[in-house]
């Protein structure tokens, strides 16, 4: 990797770019030895005492053990928070690279100001930022997969430079919000995969039948939530009633999305060889749980209601805020 690789640093690398070429040429000729003077301010200061450690007892093998993990993780942490590129790669390129130069920017740069409310004059801009009280800055790029996903940007109360220490740290944390905003992506793909699947596998339309009003409400429970697993659908059945059914898949994702679609066809299939509503139900797909009364069967000449617990308590009935009828009420023994 050392061999075939060009790295360039930017302000603050100098003895890690130093560094690299010495291991590349220790590597080449097979060298066990670091060679006197080679550049060591690059190491962190939490692995500085083991060189020191190792240096001081003259042992070069066990140097070289400290000194060459440190050269290649300070070259990796480089590359994560751009201080190090790779000229003509894409990943790792020049931070630079990524900036309009000042042909570009100047055609640009009154309309930019005006989007983000920010004066195009930089001394004005910067005694605005002295007023809020900032009077140290860091930006990082959030990149994945070769991809500009934006940048994290930090300011300080207090004039500092920014160590090694830190800018590892802030990589770290910029690395994080990067996982997290992919995350978040990857969760919008799916939740829209997951509403077009449901739209594709929900009935488009409720079936029309004499003496039988059917209608639909579909709404979550919470401002903030949105719409779950459902189940729902209505069928005229081969004695003349009209059986509806509504449920809930267990889980979330295109895998109950799934569930709810087989359940859907087995309730239908089912329906056709069983009258009993509660039979019907309880041999649906494993995972998708009737709620009560969900399997209802209406037999619109006789203006009756017939529904299956699927292994639930019996459903009251409200019929006009007139209390409830006495066939409809649940048994002592049953739990409310």
């Amino acid at each position: 990797m050392l061999a075939v690789n060009d790295f360039q640093g930017g302000p603050g690398t100098e003895e890690l770019m130093e560094a690299v070429p010495i291991l590349q040429e220790m590597n080449r000729l097979g060298s066990r030895k670091v060679p006197a003077g080679a550049p060591t301010g690059f190491v962190p200061a939490r692995y500085a005492h083991y060189l020191d450690k190792a240096r001081k007892s003259g042992d070069e093998t066990a140097f070289r053990h400290y000194w060459e993990p440190c050269v290649i993780l300070c070259l990796r942490d480089g590359l994560r928070s751009g201080d190090v590129f790779m000229p003509g790669s894409r990943r790792y390129a020049d931070p630079a690279t990524y900036l309009y130069t000042p042909e570009q920017w100047t055609p640009r740069q009154a309309d930019y100001c005006r989007l983000v409310g920010k004066p195009s004059d930089p001394a004005e801009a910067l005694e605005r930022l002295l007023d809020d009280g900032e009077r140290a800055w860091m930006a990082l790029p959030l990149v994945a997969a070769e991809r500009m996903l934006g940048a994290l940007r930090f300011s300080f109360t207090r004039q500092r430079e920014i160590e090694q220490d830190d800018a590892l740290f802030l990589a770290a944390l910029a690395d994080q919000c990067t996982a997290a905003v992919m995350r978040a992506l990857a969760y919008g793909r799916e939740y829209d995969t997951v509403e077009a699947l449901k739209r594709s596998l929900h009935p488009h339309s409720l079936p029309m039948v004499d003496g039988l009003t059917l209608a639909l409400r579909r709404f979550p429970g919470s401002g903030h939530l949105r719409m779950g697993e459902d189940l729902f659908d209505a069928f005229p059945l081969h004695d003349g009633r009209v059986a509806a059914v509504v449920g809930e898949a267990m889980g979330k994702g295109i895998d109950a999305a799934t569930r709810m679609g087989r359940s859907r066809i087995m309730v239908r299939a089912l329906a056709l060889f069983s009258p009993n509503g509660t039979a019907v139900l309880c041999n649906v797909v494993p995972g998708t749980v009737p709620l009560p009364g969900a399997g209802q069967s209406e037999h619109p000449a006789g203006r009756r209601s017939y529904p299956g617990t699927g292994g639930h308590s019996r459903s009251c009935h409200l019929h006009g805020g007139a209390g409830l009828p006495s066939s409809s009420r649940p048994n002592r023994n049953e739990s409310t």
